[in-house]
């Protein structure tokens, strides 16, 4: 794996780690009315996609480890452009189901190639 793709990849790993510390303990009615909170996990998705974008491009094979990637790809386009349409329980549903079972295969992924220098 080239050394910037698993720079990428560490980022994305970072971001949705981010996402899980920050709705440990806290519930949809707490995301719901707080802006601050509900701000930064919409950013770390943000992070999270961009990052596995990039990585991905670099590496298509990458696709077929996280085959929801085009998922996460279209919820960071939700977030940035059609944030006024877009339901506060679907990037919840996505921070609470999704981001859980994506981290410990990013760890595993970089595992295999080695985490970039910090």
């Amino acid at each position: 794996m080239h050394e910037r793709t698993a720079k990428r990849l560490h980022d994305a790993m970072i971001a949705a780690q981010h996402i899980q510390q920050f709705i440990a303990g806290r519930t949809f009615d707490d995301f719901l009315n707080d802006v601050y909170f509900r701000s930064a996990v919409e950013r770390q998705f943000e992070i999270l996609s961009e990052s596995l974008k990039a990585a991905a491009s670099r590496n298509p094979e990458l696709h077929d480890q996280f085959p929801e990637l085009h998922a996460i790809v279209g919820l960071r386009n939700r977030i940035a452009h059609s944030y006024d349409e877009l339901e506060e329980k679907t990037i919840w549903d996505a921070a609470t189901t999704e981001v859980p079972t994506l981290v410990p295969r990013l760890v595993t992924t970089l595992d295999a190639f080695g985490l970039p220098d910090e």
